[in-house]
């Protein structure tokens, strides 16, 4: 798909521009919004409660804009559908909560802030879990004085605050707002100061235009301004993008990665780059590779002889390397192959925007290559608690279209055979987590009128 037939893709979706905000409208008929079914697709994660696909700002390298495909957007969360996901949620978690955050590529991300009934929603999520630290992710541009002294009647609150330049006019040319509401973002700095309220500096370095001296003063500011950590994005770019901003944010990772380094031995603050590519993926590789020794139905349940790693590009030379480390001689048999994405293409390199189409195209060019290959493996982060891509695309397809046993494996180690039966204790399998949600989803509709 090029870009023209992308956006016209999107176009004819209704979604290729952010309608005006609905808010308070009534729930489907089904009883429950989109936020609430992607909750119930990601798991009923208890750190995670969105209520916001509206933002007030057009940043030269927004996510929302990557999709080729339609995403939600344009929509407040209504109360009652947040009241229905706050009543499953477990009252014993007591870990951060997270405002901000959507499923990416299915519902737009946006401004918590902007909600008008935001500090009544506040109330409802404080009944329930008084002492969770509530998190948000911002531009600054609703932070003034009078919001920030309501807002700190809710602490303990944490604001992951998006400053991309301390100069007002970088800031507004990758904003698209204005040098003042530029100054504004930069004056909530000193008023969470002043109320306590914790914060983090998040920044996409932008050299093509601001400059690496612009983007260090950046940082220094946010950390001198009390920013107990940083966290930085390169900035990510698809098929979809404007070719004029794809010219203005393109540049190697290895730089951007040097400058998260620079940073980090210059503060001393935590300092968080994505994507993970400098360190090891927190990958069980030693587990995974140790259940690969037995099951196997062609070798009378002995090990699989070849085994076919399809990675992100983002992971695929690290886990090599984990291999080689834990498997000695017998890494030789397990053979790992980067995946490209070929539906966002541009630079997205990492695991959780792969699609169901990307490894059955890598993986049939893989096995002309390796035709003895037994078994493959693919990663556990694009598929959601359903076992589908962003697009509800099924992981199962892989399998089919492959015709070999496919496992989908986790970070810890867990492992998810699709279409095929285990020889091993039920409790080694991802069934559980895959079926909690059915049977909350199941619950949730016989109890709804």
């Amino acid at each position: 798909m090029d870009r023209a037939a992308c956006l016209h893709d999107i176009a004819d979706a209704g979604l290729g521009r952010e309608p005006a905000a609905q808010c308070g409208s009534p729930l489907p008929a089904e009883g429950y919004s989109l936020f609430f079914r992607e909750w119930i697709a990601a798991g009923q994660p208890s750190n995670q409660l969105p209520i916001s696909a509206v933002c007030n700002s057009r940043c030269l390298f927004c996510s929302n804009g990557l999709n080729p495909f339609p995403i939600a957007r344009g929509m407040f969360r209504p109360i009652e559908d947040i009241k229905l996901q706050l009543a499953l949620m477990n009252s014993g978690f007591r870990h951060p909560i997270r405002m901000s955050d959507s499923t990416p590529g299915r519902i737009a991300e946006g401004e918590a802030f902007l909600h008008p009934e935001f500090f009544r929603i506040l109330s409802l999520v404080r009944r329930k879990f008084p002492m969770n630290r509530l998190c948000f992710t911002t531009n600054g541009t609703m932070l003034d004085e009078i919001f920030v002294k309501e807002l700190s009647r809710f602490k303990p609150i944490e604001i992951t605050l998006s400053i991309h330049s301390t100069r007002p006019d970088l800031w507004a040319r990758i904003t698209g707002k204005s040098p003042s509401s530029a100054r504004k973002a930069m004056a909530a700095l000193d008023l969470m100061r002043r109320h306590g309220i914790d914060f983090a500096g998040s920044v996409v370095p932008l050299p093509g235009v601001c400059g690496w001296e612009d983007l260090e003063t950046t940082c220094e500011t946010l950390v001198s301004k009390g920013a107990q950590a940083m966290i930085l994005w390169w900035p990510g770019h698809s098929v979809c993008s404007e070719p004029g901003a794809v010219r203005q944010m393109d540049y190697p990772l290895g730089e951007f990665l040097q400058y998260a380094g620079r940073m980090h031995a210059r503060h001393g603050t935590p300092v968080t780059a994505y994507p993970h590519v400098s360190a090891d993926p927190a990958v069980e590789v030693g587990r995974i590779v140790s259940a690969t020794r037995k099951g196997n139905v062609k070798n009378a349940l002995g090990p699989y002889r070849q085994v076919l790693w399809l990675a992100s590009e983002a992971a695929h030379g690290k886990i090599r390397e984990r291999i080689d480390r834990s498997a000695g001689i017998e890494g030789k048999a397990h053979i790992v192959y980067p995946v490209y994405n070929g539906t966002y293409r541009g630079n997205i390199i990492v695991a959780g925007l792969l699609m169901v189409e990307d490894f059955i195209r890598v993986g049939k060019e893989a096995l002309s290559k390796h035709p003895e290959a037994e078994l493959i493996l693919v990663p556990r982060a694009p598929f959601d608690a359903l076992g589908r891509d962003l697009t509800g695309d099924p992981a199962y397809r892989i399998a089919e279209e492959l015709e070999r046993p496919v496992w989908v494996v986790s970070d810890r180690g867990d492992i998810h055979r699709l279409l095929e039966r285990g020889f091993e204790r039920k409790d080694e399998t991802l069934t559980t987590p895959v079926n909690k949600p059915m049977e909350r989803f199941s619950l949730v509709r016989e109890n709804v009128p």
